[in-house]
């Protein structure tokens, strides 16, 4: 049949795919993974809901490959910890020099090297690409993000052109990653900051209906308002959405009925693993994560809830509500640039350390062409950028640096008042903390040092010249004796 493209899935979206490229006159064969274990009828129905137009369903693996023109262009979407892994097992021993597998579910970067090599071994190339859907209808496409051989995205360049998103009519979001592995790390960060986000905004949700004592459609209404500024993101006008239903059974807000209990993903957990393996400090991340630890902690919580009593809170008068609201909307602001910050600052780190060459410019179009963390935020990290393109830091480029010093103030009255009332706000305390540090010249660690060098013998180094020092702390005298190591 000589087919462009094949596609094994056992979702939905794989599905979708096939249907998109169809419809840009792309020819593609269609194997709905477990399909065999139908029965009949089953078959039968899957066949006429898809197959049609240029897209030809398959029911066993061989008519599958045997339909594809040669080199074969495999696409594999799914989900399932073993998905992946049980398909290479059922194709590897069929491929052939020149096939190219492009395999779009979610996984670890660390487990994609494996991968490559029994790819590899066979003459074909494994093209592991990031899907970010980021809730945009299929029309407006998805983000993609292949790493891999620049040989074999090459190759499938025209197909991943036709699935992916468009950013001001001009890029494609698709744009080649970096050598194997790249594709998911890239990935996870973008899940990893989506979780952070999304934390950053329910604190201040929180903060608002605590001091405020504002109902579901009041906070609603002030959602959509912030997300008319600075602040506004795809996440938040999802939350505006959220505040505004209510439970049908009860006729209560959701906001209230749902458990505060939260799953964030493994790209937080990735994330915190790396950002601690390269070094780069990521706080926010590591907040997240611990409200999540501390979410599930759910019947601990109540029980320990009963031995405090709850502080009190005092009501704000009209012109203090008004000055509130606008510390608050600064406060989202700045915390989101400070996510931003840490993770492009991951991103960098991790392309100088696993010598990927990342296009960061690259990488945030693509986030915000169709990604869960688009947003106002967001276009001034493409502008910063376009600016500088190897900016080791956001908050070196002198916008991010002007609005950390106009908003700083809010951010840290924030957290006061979130001490205050007794409200944990771990991803804004983060923030604060960060900028913080970020601007001192000099950290409380220097003695820290000193005293591991009593301890161990670590050693430590000096400000007043370079080297390394080790003191001889047992000799009684005040003057220190001091040696270098070598």
């Amino acid at each position: 049949m000589n087919q462009k493209g094949g596609i094994l899935s056992n979702q939905e979206i794989g599905c979708v795919l096939a249907q998109t490229l169809g419809k840009n006159n792309v020819t593609v064969s269609l194997f709905p993974e477990g399909v065999e274990f139908q029965d009949s009828e089953e078959q039968v129905m899957f066949c006429n809901q898809y197959n049609k137009g240029n897209v030809s369903v398959m029911l066993d693996m061989e008519s599958f490959l045997l339909s594809l023109e040669s080199p074969r262009r495999i696409f594999i979407v799914g989900e399932g910890v073993h998905f992946t892994d049980d398909l290479l097992r059922k194709l590897i021993p069929h491929l052939e020099p020149g096939d190219i597998i492009v395999d779009l579910c979610d996984a670890k970067f660390t487990a994609v090297l494996p991968r490559v090599q029994q790819v590899k071994e066979t003459g074909a190339h494994y093209l592991s690409t990031g899907l970010l859907q980021g809730g945009n209808s299929i029309s407006k496409g998805f983000a993609l993000l292949p790493g891999g051989s620049f040989q074999a995205y090459d190759a499938v360049r025209e197909i991943l052109m036709v699935l992916c998103a468009k950013m001001d009519g001009n890029f494609f979001c698709c744009p080649y990653i970096g050598p194997d592995g790249s594709g998911q790390y890239v990935k996870m960060v973008h899940d990893g900051l989506a979780a952070c986000l999304l934390q950053i905004y329910v604190e201040s949700i929180a903060m608002t209906r605590t001091v405020l004592g504002c109902d579901s459609d009041t906070l609603s209404e002030l959602l959509s308002e912030w997300n008319d500024r600075e602040c506004g993101s795809f996440l938040l006008d999802v939350l505006c959405q959220v505040a505004r239903k209510y439970d049908r059974e009860t006729g209560n807000p959701m906001i209230d009925v749902v458990m505060d209990r939260m799953e964030t993903g493994n790209g937080l957990h990735w994330m915190l693993e790396s950002s601690l393996s390269l070094s780069v400090p990521t706080p926010t991340v590591y907040a997240a994560k611990e409200m999540e630890s501390l979410s599930r902690l759910k019947n601990e919580r109540v029980a320990s809830s009963k031995l405090l009593k709850p502080i009190p809170v005092r009501a704000l008068d009209s012109l203090s509500q008004k000055t509130f609201l606008e510390e608050i909307q600064h406060t989202v602001y700045l915390a989101t640039l400070c996510a931003l910050a840490q993770s492009f600052a991951l991103l960098k780190k991790a392309s100088d350390y696993y010598a990927w060459e990342l296009n960061l410019l690259s990488i945030a179009k693509a986030y915000q062409g169709s990604s869960y963390i688009r947003s106002e935020a967001l276009f001034r990290v493409i502008e910063a950028l376009n600016r500088k393109s190897d900016l080791n830091n956001l908050f070196m480029d002198p916008y991010f640096k002007s609005v950390a010093e106009s908003y700083s103030v809010d951010l840290r009255n924030f957290v006061k008042r979130g001490v205050s009332v007794g409200l944990s706000t771990p991803c804004m305390h983060s923030c604060i903390n960060y900028l913080d540090s970020y601007r001192s010249s000099v950290l409380p660690v220097g003695m820290a040092t000193l005293a591991w060098d009593y301890v161990l013998g670590s050693g430590f180094a000096r400000n007043d010249r370079n080297g390394a020092f080790h003191g001889k702390w047992q000799n009684p005298d005040r003057y220190l004796d001091i040696e270098v190591l070598e």
